[in-house]
This record gives structure tokens, C-alpha cells and sequence, in this order.
């Protein structure tokens, strides 16, 4: 699953190409968000699912259905190449939904503490890697596993506010 604004930069793209890699029929690829109508990014994801059936466009959800995504949702799967923040990874951990991002650090920073990686992560930009991390044995386990280890109540507000200004100071120009 995929929940987020539809734009090139979130890699959608690479998640549809790689679902189609992985040929499963038994799980279906949702992408949803939001999408500039005057964009073609949508149209040119359209042509990359093809027919296939199996992958669902659902567009605007409201709160209520994303909850409900998340908590039927098998992974969340966040490919971008660039990110700030990514609120929505925290989001799917909150519904402690399994997740797979990319190895940029925006992600790796959200994911992982010294001790413990809370996802699964793929190199950025690599479908063959991304449909690897789609069909490790650990990730089709996942998500019933996720509910009752993985994805403890660890992140707290003070927890991540604390994480957040360690990083900005990093980040400061010297």
C-alpha cells in the first residue's frame, strides 16, 4: 500500500514496477493520495499498472479510510527518492502497519535506533531491490508478527522531539 501525495519525487512508479516484477495475484497494490488533476504523473502510473487488476487507484481518502487501509493494509511502502519529514511513515507505524521505505535517511532516521530497526528498508531508485523487499519471507510474515513485537509503542511525542532537534542541530551549517 501506498498513501501518499501523487507525485514523481514518492516513487510510486517504482512500486507499481516493481508489484508488476513480483506477479503475486493474491495481494492487491492500493495507491492512494492526492493528485494535481492538471499532472500527468497519475496518467503515466495508469499506463505503467496496465490492465492489471490487482492494482487499485483509490485517489482522496478520508480519515476513517485511512485507518481502515492501515489496519487491512499487508506493507506500507514509502520508494521516494525525496523526502523531508515523512509523517506518513509514522502514521503507519502509529496503525502498526509493517513498513518498507527507502534508504534515504529522512526514512532510516525513523525507522531504525541504535538497539532496533522498527521496518525494512530497500535502496532508493532500485525496483529489482524494492521487489526483493516485497518478497522476503520475514515481510510476508510481517504484518501479523508487526501487531504484536515489532512495532511497540516506542514513538512517543517526547521521543520524537527529541530525535527531531538532535538532527537539526546536526544539520546546522557550521
Amino acid at each position: 500500500m501506498f498513501l501518499n501525495r501523487i507525485v514523481p519525487e514518492k516513487g510510486a512508479h517504482y512500486l507499481i514496477e516493481a508489484y508488476n516484477r513480483i506477479g503475486r495475484d493474491d495481494v492487491k497494490q492500493v495507491i492512494g493520495g492526492n493528485v494535481d488533476p492538471r499532472d500527468r504523473y497519475l496518467d503515466s502510473l495508469g499506463t505503467l499498472a496496465g490492465n492489471n487488476e490487482n492494482t487499485v487507484f483509490t485517489g482522496y481518502l478520508t480519515d476513517e479510510e485511512v485507518r481502515e487501509m492501515y489496519s487491512n493494509a499487508y506493507l506500507f511502502v514509502l520508494p521516494s527518492d525525496l523526502e523531508g519529514m515523512p509523517a506518513v511513515v509514522l502514521e503507519a507505524m502509529s496503525h502498526r502497519c509493517p513498513v518498507l521505505v527507502s534508504d534515504i535517511q529522512e526514512c532510516t532516521d525513523i525507522i531504525r535506533t541504535a538497539d532496533h530497526e522498527y521496518g525494512y528498508v530497500h535502496k532508493a531508485s532500485d525496483v529489482d531491490d524494492l521487489a526483493a523487499g516485497g518478497t522476503r519471507p520475514l515481510l510476508l510474515r510481517a504484518h501479523g508478527h508487526a501487531k504484536k513485537t515489532l512495532f511497540k509503542p516506542t514513538f512517543r511525542f517526547r521521543r520524537i522531539r527529541r530525535c527531531l532537534a538532535a538532527r537539526a542541530v546536526r544539520e546546522l551549517p557550521l
